[in-house]
């Protein structure tokens, strides 16, 4: 079995890219599965950069059949209703 977690980061802004992108590249245990942000050019860097699937949406992202862990590197106001979303996805997979 593969020790690797499979992540998706929501969100390409300051914090997906400078933080979360940056602290997930240095570990040997994760690999960025998927990316979702609204901004095409910022999905197309990262699906580029990183070798992942991109997608507009947060949605899009849920409805992958392998992904362990979302990070949502969004803006404040939206994370509750997020965490919920990710929370129904996980208990539908």
């Amino acid at each position: 079995m593969d020790p690797t977690l499979q992540f998706a980061v929501i969100g390409l802004g300051r914090a997906g890219w400078d933080i979360h992108v940056n602290m997930l590249r240095a570990r040997l245990d994760a690999k960025i599965t998927a990316v979702a942000d609204p901004v095409p050019d910022r999905v197309n860097q990262a699906a580029a950069e990183l070798r992942c699937r991109a997608a507009p949406s947060l949605a899009d992202v849920l409805s992958l059949p392998d992904i362990d862990i979302v990070v949502l590197a969004t803006p404040s106001l939206g994370h509750a209703a997020e965490t919920l979303a990710c929370l129904r996805a996980g208990q539908q997979g």
